[in-house]
């Protein structure tokens, strides 16, 4: 039986290579075809309705593989599904799994909440997937943190007072 990596699975799907870098590979030859039939390179929203079939249809074989469950909540994002993408999310987090799929979990969930204003849970997201290597996630913190935030603040503050009292 032959198997397929995330990378080929997604890069199928979405029409353009994607890196996950796992080694937890289930066997899948018998949605091969279906699988090079959709190409996601647009945001199409049959093709997107085909790919959350076919990744349906994974998750009820392979209910175990987090990847499929982060690969739909993807999908559900751009349906605007929120409430589905979130259970995936939580889903994927609580199987665990590589490194990289983990993170890419954690920054989708937190995204998520904070679109939900829920910002005690979007900076614990955040962290967990900046500590597993996501650099927008590491930005994300960055930018979040509240004494940056005054500080920039006092500073504005201090250069416009300075530059408002100059001859």
């Amino acid at each position: 039986m032959e198997t397929f990596t995330d990378d080929q699975i997604l890069s199928t799907i979405f029409g353009h290579p994607i890196t996950t870098h796992t080694s937890e590979t289930p066997p899948i030859h018998a949605l091969k075809q279906e699988l090079e039939a959709v190409n996601l390179a647009s945001t199409d929203s049959t093709k997107l309705n085909d790919a959350l079939s076919i990744l349906t249809r994974l998750i009820q074989s392979y209910p175990d593989y987090p990847s499929f469950y982060n690969n739909r909540a993807q999908i559900y994002r751009l349906n605007n599904l929120t409430d589905e993408a979130l259970s995936d999310l939580n889903t994927c987090i609580s199987i665990g799994g590589h490194p990289n799929v983990m993170k890419q979990a954690y920054m989708q969930r937190a995204i998520l909440l904070q679109e939900r204003g829920s910002e005690q849970d979007v900076m614990a997201d955040f962290q967990k997937a900046a500590d597993l290597g996501n650099e927008t996630a590491k930005r994300h913190i960055i930018d979040g943190n509240p004494y940056r935030k005054l500080c920039g603040e006092m500073l504005k503050l201090a250069m416009e007072a300075n530059h408002f009292n100059r001859p």
